[in-house]
Formats: C-alpha cells, structure tokens, sequence
C-alpha cells in the first residue's frame, strides 16, 4: 500500500472485487470514511481519496476496478450529503469519462452512480447538463443494452 492510499488493503481489495456485494461493501467503507472526515472538515484528506479513486480505480486496465470505483465516487456523493457541491466538479467529470467505456456493464454502473449524485447534489449537477444529456443520448442508442 503506498503512503497516499486512504484506505486500508481489504477496502482497496472490495472495491476491486469481481463481486458486486464487496465492491458495494468498499463502497460504504469510503462513504463511512468521508462522512468522518466531512465531520472534522479535512477537505484535503476528502480531496485525497477523490484523486486516489480517480487514478487507481476509474482509469484502471481493469474493468472490476472501474465499477469499484464509479460505486466509490457515489459513495463520496453520499457521504458529503448536502456538502457535497464542494466537490461536484472532481465527481461528475469521472463519470462522463466512464459513459463511453468499451464495457457495458462500466456505462451502466456510470448511469447508475451518476443517478446517485445527481440524487444528493442535485441543481449542482447542472453546470455539466450538456455533456450528460450527450453521454446518456449515446447510451440510448447503445447497440449492447
């Protein structure tokens, strides 16, 4: 585990799970950490995880990891609640990029995590409406549905 990492290994192994049920447990392992450090306000150690799921799970060669992350970043979502408009712009931008994944099943675990931020952060997700209408326009005309 190198000395940015946040997490503990069995956190970082769950989200890189081949299973859903462990993925989703690293999920609400992230979202219990944010929700602490949101308490403490330490934006930067919250700033900190986004950019470690940013570069060790979403633009991972593997596709577990992706959804692993994409369930982490909605889990962050969750965690910050109605402070959450701190970081849209570190979130939303993860998940567009992950509309277009060559996976299937990566684009639908992005419709799904955006769906759960566009839940708590609501009319903070507007400034991106253009590139998410176009990323769900793509999907609607996705040939792997």
């Amino acid at each position: 585990m190198d000395s940015n990492c946040p997490f503990s290994q069995q956190t970082i192994r769950n989200l890189g799970d081949k299973l859903y049920e462990r993925r989703k447990l690293g999920a609400v392992e992230v979202e219990n950490l944010v929700k602490e450090l949101n308490a403490q306000n330490d934006k930067e150690q919250i700033y900190g995880i986004i950019q470690y799921i940013n570069e060790n799970f979403i633009t991972s060669a593997v596709a577990n990891s992706r959804k692993g992350g994409l369930i982490a970043i909605a889990a962050i979502a969750i965690g910050l609640n109605s402070d959450v408009y701190k970081v849209v712009n570190k979130l939303v931008p993860s998940i567009l990029k992950c509309l277009e994944d060559q996976d299937s099943r990566v684009r639908y675990y992005s419709c799904e995590s955006l769906f759960n931020i566009t839940k708590v952060a609501r009319d903070k997700v507007l400034p991106f409406f253009k590139d998410i209408f176009e990323g769900l326009c793509k999907l609607s005309a996705d040939p792997d549905q």
